[in-house]
């Protein structure tokens, strides 16, 4: 059959919110060794000349930049600072329509609001539809 887009109103049972919860709950607690292979790796990183040091946070733009303009047009710009609120969780998911900024600008957010506050980020975006 035809692939179609999900449907938005989706009912999951019980059982399986119980589980992702409980999976959740498991790793809110870890506790992340870093293991002997890792050390090497970061000591060769530092030998090679690497900093472990933040690269300074960019100069703001006036005006925001070339593509201010573009960027404040997206849906998803009225919502910055609610979704940086909401995206200080240990895991987040953003739904939207098409083409409203998710993967570009949420990121986007993310990166300068870190870069902002001298924090490193990582940011994960998966493909459309396949959560």
């Amino acid at each position: 059959p035809p692939w179609n887009p999900p449907v938005r109103d989706v009912e999951v049972p019980y059982e399986v919110v119980g589980l992702v919860r409980d999976a959740l709950a498991r790793t809110a607690n870890l506790q992340y060794d870093v293991d002997e292979d890792e050390a090497e790796v970061q000591a060769r990183h530092r030998k090679g000349g690497r900093s472990s040091e933040l690269p300074p946070v960019p100069r703001e733009v006036r005006g925001g930049g070339p593509f201010a303009r573009q960027r404040d047009a997206l849906p998803v710009s009225k919502y910055r600072r609610e979704l940086l609120e909401a995206l200080d969780k240990t895991v987040s998911v953003v739904e939207g329509e098409t083409g409203s900024g998710k993967t570009t600008q949420v990121a986007q957010f993310l990166l300068e609001d870190a870069a902002a506050r001298g924090e490193r980020v990582k940011v994960v975006c998966t493909q459309p539809r396949r959560i």
